[in-house]
């Protein structure tokens, strides 16, 4: 049984860390417990596991933050949205960094730090499904769609539906807007909302994947804190941005996850899915022990083969360049390479020199 002065001194101790906690900003919090605690989703646009373990445009920016504060970088995965804000409001995450779309109705109980991306919602069908594209709202009436619940979208629709009161769709609760993609690739749903990131990402994988159009305009995206508190960390949240805006390293990260997909067709993917398949079980314990012997990720050397000859050995260019790795002369010669056209000759060259050139770089 508690004593009448332990139960007192439990009341002081309490009293003084309630006191302690209340007194300190939200920045001078999260330094103090030593973390920054993120609220994000598990999606190629903003978070996911790699070959190196964490990454991903939000992970990156996550982090870059959290080590500014000087402190560690706690992750809270959450697929559902409405999830995502209460942990938020009950103080359980300092920031929620999910590829979220700045709208009127979030502003009403979320603090949006700065705008660093724009994305456009847009209907996605399946191509060459044997299925009309739809070209404007009215074709989607009748339609089989599913959006993600609590997302950007349904409210899109929402305000649609009062211009089109027979247009209609489900709000699914178990899956996110990355696994409705792949249900509308399987034929499984018409059609789906998604945002002109996710699209573009995916459509690497499941190139049917189309937009029929843009549905609405295009928004901001930014992280979010909760509303009412003070500004001390929302204020740091600007003066991150602003820093990584003016030095060019946000441009570079949108570009190290978005630049590529600008060169991403069609027929260029179905293409590159057909030689994987068919072509790389040739060739991968050769790509695998060059790039141990050279420290290389073999992928990587293997994406450089991809682009030099689409992976074809007997490859040669006007130029005379050679080879599944396309070597020139000089470049065999200076790597010990006596045949060029021979595979394993051509991928081990093409490694070592591949090694030398990244050496060279700062």
């Amino acid at each position: 049984m508690i004593s009448r002065l332990s139960l007192l001194l439990l009341l002081a101790i309490t009293f003084v860390l309630t006191s302690c906690s209340s007194d300190m900003t939200l920045l001078e919090q999260v330094k103090d417990k030593g973390k920054l605690i993120v609220v994000t989703k598990n999606s190629a646009t903003t978070y996911y596991q790699g070959p190196f373990g964490d990454t991903g445009l939000e992970y990156d920016l996550m982090k870059k933050f959290a080590d500014r504060l000087g402190v560690k970088l706690e992750i809270i995965i959450e697929e559902n949205y409405s999830n995502m804000f209460k942990l938020l409001e009950t103080g359980k995450a300092d920031i929620a960094a999910a590829n979220l779309s700045v709208t009127e109705s979030r502003k009403k109980f979320l603090q949006f730090g700065p705008r660093y991306q724009d994305i456009v919602p847009q209907v996605v069908y399946r191509m060459r499904n044997n299925s009309k594209r739809p070209r404007k709202v009215k074709d989607l009436i009748n339609a089989d769609i599913e959006v993600a619940a609590d997302s950007a979208h349904v409210e899109l629709l929402t305000r649609l539906k009062k211009e089109y009161p027979e247009l209609s769709w489900q709000e699914n609760t178990e899956v996110d807007t990355d696994e409705l993609l792949e249900l509308v690739w399987s034929q499984f749903i018409d059609y789906t909302i998604a945002d002109s990131t996710e699209i573009k990402l995916k459509q690497r994988f499941f190139p049917e994947l189309g937009v029929a159009f843009n549905i609405g305009k295009s928004r901001p995206v930014a992280w979010a804190l909760a509303k009412g508190i003070d500004d001390t960390l929302y204020n740091e949240v600007v003066g991150f941005f602003a820093e990584i805006k003016g030095n060019g390293v946000l441009k570079q990260l949108i570009n190290k996850y978005y630049g590529h997909v600008r060169s991403i067709s069609y027929v260029g993917t179905q293409a590159f899915l057909r030689d994987v398949a068919n072509k790389l079980p040739k060739y991968i314990d050769i790509f695998k022990l060059s790039a141990h012997a050279n420290n290389l990720d073999w992928r990587l050397l293997a994406a450089v083969g991809y682009q030099e000859s689409h992976w074809n050995p007997d490859a040669v260019s006007p130029t005379g360049v050679k080879g599944i790795m396309m070597l020139t002369q000089n470049t065999a010669k200076y790597v010990g390479i006596l045949d060029r056209k021979d595979t394993i000759e051509s991928i081990e060259g093409g490694a070592k020199y591949l090694r030398y050139m990244i050496d060279k770089m700062p």
